[in-house]
C-alpha cells in the first residue's frame, strides 16, 4: 500500500507591525508666526506701524496683535517700536510717530510698507529707497489710513488703519503676495512646562527708569508678560497685560550717524541689521544664547543656536530687543 503523506505544519502568518499614524497636516502657517492662518493670509503683504513709546503715548493700541515688534533705542536710548502685521490687520495701532533709519533695513527685510508719521529730514532722504513701500503720514490725507482722535492729546492722537494700509499698498500697485523665508517653529503640542522660569531685563543700567522694561514668564500660559518702568505694559485695546511668546536680543554695532534729529543737535542712531552678531532667544521659558545672521538686505535674519542649528520659535508674537554692544541682560531664576 501506498503511505499517507505525513502533513506539513502550515507556518503561521507574520505578526502585523503597526504602522505608525502619519503627523496631521497642521495646514497653512504664517511665515512671521507660526500660527495656522487662512491660505489667503500666510503670503499676504506685510505692513508695519511706527509706534511711539513716551511716557504720553501710553498704552498703546495694537502692539497686541502684532506678529513682530522691534524695540530699538533712538536720541536719549528713549525707545521706540516698529510694529509688523500679517496675521492680525486691526483698525486702530499707534499713536504712530516719527520713523528712524532703523525702519529702512526692517521694511527691506519683511517687504512690508512703513507707516509712520514724518522723520527728519535726514531720515526721509535715506527712506525714498523704499519707494512704494514708504507711506508717509505728515503729507497722506487724513480719515483712511491716518485718522486723529479726540481721546488724546496731540501729537500722541494719530493713529493707523491697518487694513486701509494694506489697501493703499494695492493701490500703489505693489503685490499683494510676497516670499518671505520663514523660521522654524514648534510643532503643535509642544510642551513648554519643563522649562526655565525666567525674568529678563534688558540693558538696565543704560536706559531711563521710564523705558526699562522686562518679561517675567507665566508658566501656566507658556509665554512672557511685558512689564514697562516697572508696571504692566499693557495693550489699549483690551486693557490686558502684553503678552508674548518669544522674545529675542539681538546686539548690533549701534552707532551715532550724521543726521541731526532735533534742534538740541541730537544724532540719529544707525542701527545695522545686516551681517551676524550674538543673540539670545527666549521662548517656552527656555533661554537659548546663540547668533543672528541676514547676509544682505533682501534676505530675512535667521537665528541659529551654538552649533548652528535653527533656533526652534514657538508659534505666537516675538519682541526683538536692539541693543549696543556695551549692554547686557540680567536674567534671574525665580527660587
Amino acid at each position: 500500500p501506498t503511505a499517507e503523506p505525513e502533513p506539513t505544519a502550515t507556518p503561521a502568518p507574520p505578526t502585523p507591525t503597526a504602522t505608525p499614524e502619519p503627523e496631521p497636516d497642521p495646514g497653512p502657517r504664517g511665515i512671521l508666526s507660526g500660527r495656522p492662518l487662512n491660505r489667503h493670509i500666510i503670503r499676504r503683504r506685510p505692513v508695519a506701524v511706527k509706534v511711539a513709546n513716551n511716557p504720553e503715548a501710553r498704552p498703546q493700541w495694537g502692539l497686541q496683535a502684532a506678529d513682530i515688534v522691534y524695540v530699538h533705542p533712538t536720541e536719549a536710548q528713549i525707545t521706540r517700536y516698529t510694529a509688523i502685521f500679517q496675521s492680525l490687520l486691526p483698525n486702530r495701532i499707534g499713536p504712530s510717530r516719527s520713523a528712524r533709519l532703523i525702519d529702512v533695513e526692517i521694511a527691506r527685510e519683511y517687504q512690508c510698507l512703513l507707516a509712520h508719521v514724518g522723520g527728519s529730514p535726514g531720515v526721509l532722504e535715506r527712506l525714498k529707497v523704499l519707494g512704494p513701500l514708504d507711506v508717509e503720514g505728515l503729507y497722506f490725507p487724513l480719515g483712511r489710513v491716518f485718522y486723529r482722535t479726540t481721546d488724546a492729546q496731540p501729537p500722541n492722537n494719530t493713529f493707523i488703519d491697518a487694513q486701509n494700509l494694506a489697501l493703499e499698498g494695492r493701490a500703489r500697485g505693489l503685490p499683494t503676495l510676497v516670499d518671505i523665508d520663514s523660521w522654524e517653529f514648534d510643532r503643535d503640542g509642544t510642551e513648554y512646562s519643563g522649562g526655565l522660569q525666567t525674568v529678563l531685563l534688558p540693558s538696565q543700567a543704560n536706559y531711563p527708569e521710564l523705558y526699562r522694561s522686562f518679561y517675567s514668564y507665566d508658566p501656566g500660559q507658556s509665554n512672557y508678560l511685558r512689564f514697562l518702568a516697572a508696571r504692566p505694559h499693557r495693550d489699549m485695546a483690551s486693557g490686558d497685560q502684553i503678552r508674548i511668546d518669544n522674545v529675542v536680543v539681538q546686539w548690533t554695532n549701534i552707532h551715532d550717524s550724521q543726521i541731526v534729529e532735533d534742534h538740541l543737535g541730537a544724532l540719529s542712531k544707525e542701527i545695522p541689521l545686516t551681517g551676524s552678531g550674538r543673540a539670545m532667544i527666549f521662548t517656552g521659558g527656555r533661554l537659548t544664547e546663540g547668533r543672528w545672521s541676514r547676509p544682505g538686505p533682501a534676505e530675512r535674519t535667521q537665528f541659529q543656536d551654538q552649533d548652528g542649528q535653527p533656533i526652534k520659535f514657538k508659534p505666537g508674537n516675538t519682541w526683538i530687543h536692539t541693543l549696543d554692544q556695551q549692554s547686557t541682560v540680567e536674567v534671574e531664576h525665580p527660587q
